[in-house]
Order: C-alpha cells, then structure tokens, then sequence
C-alpha cells in the first residue's frame, strides 16, 4: 500500500524504441510498491508522454534518463529527469480541438494528458537536466 515511503530508482538511456521498456519498468516498480491502478496507469501515460516528448524534441537520438518512484504517504510520486534540450512543459501552450475532421492533425494531445492525469507538476532545470515530479494522488471521484 502507498504510505511505506520506499523509493525506487533507474537510469536508462532511451532511445524511440526504448520508451516501452521504460514505461513497463513503471508499472512493475509501482505495483510493486502498492500504487492504486488508477496511480500505475497515470504514472505509465504521463511517463510515456514526456518520453517520447523527450526523446523527439531533445536533440539527440538518446538520452539519459533517470526515473524515481517513490511511495509517500498519500500519493505516488514519478520524477523524470533526463538531459536533452530545456523544456518546461507548464509552460506549453494548450492543444486547442481542430475545428473540422478536415482540418484535424495528429499528435500533440500529450501536455493535455499529462495535464489531466497527475494531480500535482513541478518541473525546473537542475544544471544540464529537465526535472519532472508528477504526483499521483489517491482514488478521486470523477
């Protein structure tokens, strides 16, 4: 159960292909470590988003990522820090709905999913590394 204040820590360099290998590492480690289903698939959406963010917009084909689960007393708590280029994803513009099936464009959906699933953001650059924290909170009505 969330509350035994453990922590569990990878570094990983990922590349494209890598992002699922990262984001399955996550489900474990945060079943593992008593996470709700509602906080493991938050977790794994949110990580998987800013991967690949990361890995596309980061200036290198691979990048170095660590990534923290820490089980705390009241939420899961997933950090992702990784070294390609500064970005702060709260201060990325919101997608707005295309106005027509015509006019529709994929992608881009993936600051809004994040957005929505984590119930707390913290994001700053530490030296050469973007630092998330995402805080995944207990069961909340919908």
């Amino acid at each position: 159960m969330i509350g035994s204040q453990e922590t569990r820590r990878a570094s990983l360099n990922v590349a494209g292909g890598d992002i699922s290998n990262a984001v399955a590492w996550i489900a474990s480690e945060s079943e593992a470590l008593g996470a709700t289903e509602r906080q493991r698939f938050g977790a794994q959406l949110c990580a998987e988003e800013i991967l690949i963010n990361a890995v596309s917009y980061g200036g290198r084909p691979h990048l170095t990522f660590t990534i923290t689960l820490e089980a705390l007393d009241d939420r899961l708590r997933l950090t992702l820090q990784d070294d390609g280029a500064a970005f702060d994803l709260r201060e990325a513009p919101e997608r707005t709905i295309d106005a027509t099936l015509e006019q529709s464009r994929p992608g881009g959906w993936g600051v809004a999913l994040v957005r929505r699933f984590a119930d707390h953001v913290q994001c700053r650059r530490d030296g050469d590394r973007n630092v998330v924290v995402l805080d995944f909170v207990g069961a909340r009505e919908t």
